[in-house]
């Protein structure tokens, strides 16, 4: 079964039911540079509380990710 992964803002965290995705509980999270979003990840059906956000397979929240103008790397040297 396909992993899916979702942006959240973290002031959206109280509604995450942590037994209905992969991560385990807030300390888990891995965070954007900024600390206001982080990924959730899933299998199978979405989760009711996060029915109305985009959801990324592995290729698209890699290249999100991976793109220091989002906000989840930092490149400069």
């Amino acid at each position: 079964m396909e992993v899916n992964y979702v942006i959240i803002n973290k002031e959206d965290l109280d509604s995450v039911d942590f037994e209905m995705v992969i991560e385990d509980s807030v300390d888990s999270l891995r965070y954007s540079l900024n600390g206001k979003k982080t990924i959730l990840k899933f299998k199978g059906i979405t989760p009711e509380f996060l029915q109305d956000k985009e959801i990324y397979n592995l290729d698209k929240i890699l290249e999100i990710i991976g793109n220091s103008d989002n906000g989840w790397i930092n490149n400069e040297n």
